[in-house]
């Protein structure tokens, strides 16, 4: 089984070489999604929760960032509840994928410890597709080599086309999918399984 998620959250890390205990460094989350497929690449479960950030402030640029209302992250759920269902997927996979893998992990660890819950992330095979994909992007970089690619800058390598709603982790999500399951298919991950 095959777990793709992605974030949204209330700002930047303070610091992206902290640890995931170090909760002051990890923004918190107001948004996840993710999709579990099954070994035969059939979508098996599709889920997004946006986070009711009691008792926290959320920037409106993080707001807009993410392509969310304030009405909306009202009636969000607790994330305790996100986390529970996010944990349940991890159970189910054997590998899990997200765009920026050290992003999306550390503020999702960061989650967890904060809520003082255990957690499956760290008994699956996990995998950035952002680092996986910088040699087929081949984007030049700073210093003569490639530089990892934007999601965007993927998705145009792929199918000649943008999407609409970059940095929301719903449209993210959709996104990721296509490029995954069409790295996949072109044999770009291969040498992961």
């Amino acid at each position: 089984m095959f777990l793709l998620y992605d974030v949204s959250t209330n700002g930047q890390p303070k610091n992206w070489k902290a640890d995931f205990t170090d909760t002051f460094s990890w923004p918190k989350l107001i948004h996840i999604t993710w999709l579990l497929y099954d070994k035969k690449g059939e979508l098996t479960e599709e889920a997004d929760y946006i986070i009711n950030p009691i008792g926290m402030d959320v920037a409106p640029q993080a707001l807009k960032k993410a392509g969310l209302s304030e009405e909306m992250i009202e009636q969000g759920v607790a994330v305790k509840e996100a986390l529970t269902h996010f944990d349940k997927a991890l159970d189910q996979a054997m590998y899990v994928f997200a765009f920026n893998l050290q992003y999306s992990e550390n503020v999702v660890l960061a989650e967890f410890y904060r809520a003082n819950m255990t957690h499956k992330m760290n008994q699956t095979d996990r995998y950035c597709l952002m680092r996986e994909s910088t040699y087929f992007c081949r984007l030049k970089g700073r210093g003569g080599g490639y530089k990892w690619p934007s999601l965007t800058e993927l998705h145009q390598k792929i199918f000649n086309a943008g999407y609409e709603g970059a940095g929301n982790a719903q449209k993210d999500i959709m996104a990721v999918s296509r490029c995954f399951n069409k790295l996949l298919s072109m044999g770009e991950l291969d040498d992961l399984f």
